[in-house]
Parts: C-alpha cells; structure tokens; sequence
C-alpha cells in the first residue's frame, strides 16, 4: 500500500507573521547568548513582550505574535538560558535549567 505524505497546507495565522526576523545577543555580564524573535509593525500602539515557560521556544508563539501584530502590537519572544536558540548545556542540550531567578533577569 503506497501512503500520500505530501503535508498539509498550514493556515496563515501558523505560519510566521510578515516581519517575523529571529535575533540574538550576548549578555556581557554573563556571557551567555541569548536568542530573541520579533514581529514588529508599522506605527504600533505598544510592544508586547513574550517571555515563554519553561522548555519552551519562541516558534511555538508564532500564532500569538500574528494575534497582537493584527491588533496593532509589536511582538518581542525572548528565548531563555538553555532553551531554544539561547546558550545550551554542551553535554545535554535537551536539558532544561536555570541558574536561578537573579540569573535569569541579568540575562
């Protein structure tokens, strides 16, 4: 039996919004690199920030950006310490982890 595994076409509210750019930074204090997304548009009202829970990344916030880009908002998702993008554990990567309240602000 031969299966179809040609995807689906995914809604537009899935898929990125318009200006979605993917950034990073390296935090001097601490020398971590930290990834960040944004979605921003013309003349917006207000920024909204984004700070996901715990193993979470910012993709999975894709259709909430287009939400607040579509009702006048930019959007910021901040990837935190060892999750997503931003710096990893090099002997897990998978791993979750924070350093700590104090830590994860600095950041």
């Amino acid at each position: 039996m031969k299966h179809d595994l040609t995807l689906p076409a995914l809604e537009d509210r899935f898929l990125p919004p318009k200006h979605w750019d993917t950034k990073d930074f390296i935090n001097p204090k601490t020398n971590h690199h930290i990834f960040y997304r944004t979605a921003k548009i013309e003349n917006p009202k207000g920024i909204i920030f984004c700070l996901p829970g715990l193993s979470e990344f910012g993709e999975k916030y894709i259709e909430t950006a287009t939400f607040f880009n579509q009702h006048g908002y930019d959007v910021v998702i901040i990837d935190w310490l060892y999750q997503g993008f931003s710096t990893r554990f090099a002997d897990n990567p998978h791993k979750r982890h924070s350093d700590g309240y104090n830590t994860d602000v600095a950041d």
